[in-house]
């Protein structure tokens, strides 16, 4: 993946190609306060994927430059009903079943790590924002996802005000 990183603190951002800059590179590049980490959205809710969690928690804190920064867990959504995702599979392609899975890993493998801070449930968000809508595939592409798993206009700002609201604890309202 692309690294994208605004410098100026203004509309600025400078994009390096992927493979041109390594974690070490983003973790050095400033005095972060905060840290995510996620799972790939395919593997999201399987926790033998977090084989090796520890060892990048370890490489993340060994190579930040804020001593006092957080670790928080982002956690994905499931994909759409309709999706047609090659990682689906490992959910039977059921909505629900990779939804449970994902809250399943969070409470079992990431709340009781007592490296991260706290978790964006962003996933959660996501799932209570499609309510009983899981079968209606306009509403889906029109407001959640259009593809099936990328996030798509009321999506992406829902998920971004559970990011400010989990890390600022600021008011939605």
């Amino acid at each position: 993946e692309s690294f994208q990183v605004n410098t100026t603190k203004d509309t600025n951002w400078t994009t390096y190609p992927a493979g041109q800059r390594s974690l070490q590179f983003a973790l050095e590049l400033y005095d972060w306060d905060i840290i995510t980490m996620q799972q790939g959205s395919p593997v999201s809710g399987m926790p033998d994927s977090l084989g090796n969690l520890q060892n990048l928690i370890d490489f993340v804190n060994a190579k930040k430059t804020n001593p006092n920064a957080k670790l928080y867990w982002h956690m994905t959504w499931a994909y759409s009903q309709f999706s047609n995702h090659s990682g689906f599979v490992n959910y039977g392609n059921d909505q629900m079943t990779m939804y449970n899975a994902i809250v399943d890993l969070t409470k079992n493998c990431i709340l009781s790590n007592e490296n991260f801070a706290g978790v964006i449930p962003a996933g959660t968000a996501i799932q209570n924002f499609r309510g009983n809508s899981i079968e209606n595939n306009t509403f889906e592409k029109q407001y959640v996802t259009s593809d099936g798993y990328h996030l798509q206009t009321y999506g992406r700002v829902l998920a971004a005000m559970t990011w400010l609201k989990t890390l600022t604890g600021l008011s939605m309202d």
